[in-house]
């Protein structure tokens, strides 16, 4: 290429980066390309035309794809090789987005060791996957310091760390890189994070804009529910913690926290958090915002769940989900008797020890008439229980209705009301668990 043309591509590949939101720049440069021959034009137009359009559009999609296919060798050759991806035909560890790549899959050996050249061969990347290191093992303390010496993290917004065995001190020291200034957005599901590990999140110049916490599956306990609950950023709205060994302590921390009160969302499901615990987040004046509780399998008891249906506040949730705990019929007579669920317009019972008489008893509930979706899968209903919900009119909007893997023999009744009820599994429940 003359050195004129490096020159103007250089130029405008700045102006792209300078604004990337804006499609202007990138289809300056596709019509620049387009009048020199270059496919690369066509698949910048067509992908910036896929990505702003409503509905689908498979024929852009379909033709942008084959001219990938058709050049990828010549557009992403050298970075497939860089990556350890050469010759395998079945892995493509890029996404191209608006015509240029966008996300990559990248060992963290690789990115440790040639972030430059990454930047350089992908200017516009902005999302990565920390994979394992090429080299074998894992990603450790000391790949962490290697990582967070790149000043090319500046230029990420999104770092997929998910399921990479992180521990404290990998995640503290990465969490330490002065190049990490945001704003960035962390996958950080399935790893050994603990309580330090929350503790340097919160402290990180980025989190401070965080609407969301996602930390499924670590180990923070109620130590590092404590910390958030101490310290959250102040615009909060979804918070998932489930798998993290949380018990009563640290929901009652949460609880009672008076930073939350953005909080939409919570996921403690998989918790240990009881009786205490469940009851104090539906019953929390300090969470007025809460929309959304998922509790699954975290102790609760059918004598918890009288007291939960007690609280004034249960009216403000939407979504409720206490599937996974021993409810039984009891506790579902008293869920369904309360004054107290109008707000619900989801609610997750799956594998509740639920049999006829708690499906008789819900399908006479009290005050359930804004409930859209009712999951009740992997009980022990059976055709009383079906022939209750099937004539019930205390349940008017109910919609989607799940019954997968109870013991019921008519069906017809049923899914005459519910259509689109999900009957599959009847009487192999015990088979599939």
């Amino acid at each position: 290429m003359p050195a004129s043309e490096s020159t103007a591509e250089r130029e405008f590949v700045a102006r792209i980066a300078a604004t990337p939101e804006d499609d202007a720049p990138r289809l300056a440069y596709a019509d620049w390309l387009a009048r020199r021959g270059d496919p690369r034009g066509e698949f910048i137009r067509l992908q910036c035309s896929y990505a702003r359009a409503t509905l689908a559009q498979a024929d852009v999609w379909q033709r942008a794809e084959e001219l990938r296919r058709q050049h990828e060798a010549a557009w992403v050759g050298e970075l497939c090789e860089l990556l350890g991806a050469a010759g395998q035909a079945n892995y493509q560890p890029y996404t191209f987005r608006r015509g240029f790549v966008d996300e990559l899959h990248v060992p963290a050996d690789v990115f440790a060791a040639s972030a430059d050249r990454l930047l350089a061969l992908a200017p516009l990347l902005r999302a990565v996957s920390i994979n394992p290191p090429l080299r074998g093992g894992k990603l450790d303390a000391a790949l962490g310091r290697a990582l967070a010496a790149r000043p090319e993290l500046a230029a990420l917004r999104k770092i997929n760390l998910f399921h990479r065995q992180l521990d404290d001190e990998t995640f503290t020291g990465l969490l330490r890189s002065p190049h990490l200034t945001g704003p960035l957005a962390l996958d950080l599901g399935a790893n050994k994070l603990g309580p330090a590990s929350v503790a340097a999140l919160l402290a990180a110049p980025f989190t401070a804009e965080y609407e969301a916490i996602d930390l499924w599956k670590n180990d923070i306990g109620d130590e590092g529910a404590a910390l958030i609950a101490a310290s959250p950023p102040p615009r909060l709205r979804h918070l998932r913690l489930s798998h993290n060994r949380i018990g009563p302590r640290g929901a009652l921390a949460l609880a009672g926290s008076p930073r939350l009160g953005a909080l939409e969302a919570l996921d403690l499901a998989h918790d240990p958090i009881g009786d205490d615990g469940a009851c104090a987040l539906v019953g929390s004046a300090a969470l007025p915002a809460l929309r959304s509780l998922q509790l699954y399998e975290v102790g609760l008891s059918a004598a918890g769940v009288s007291r939960l249906a007690a609280e004034p506040l249960l009216a403000r949730i939407e979504v409720l989900n206490l599937g996974g705990n021993a409810l039984g019929d009891r506790g579902l007579a008293t869920l369904a008797a309360s004054p107290h669920t109008r707000g619900l317009v989801h609610l997750d019972l799956e594998g509740s020890e639920i049999g006829d008489a708690g499906a008789q008893a819900l399908a006479q509930a009290h005050d359930l008439e804004r409930l859209a979706t009712l999951e009740l899968r992997y009980n022990r209903i059976g055709d009383a229980g079906a022939l209750a919900l099937a004539a019930s009119t205390r349940l008017p909007r109910v919609q989607e209705l799940d019954l997968a893997y109870n013991d019921i023999d008519r069906q017809d009744e049923l899914l005459a009301r519910f259509p689109d009820a999900n009957l599959v599994g009847q009487g192999l429940r015990e088979e599939v668990r």
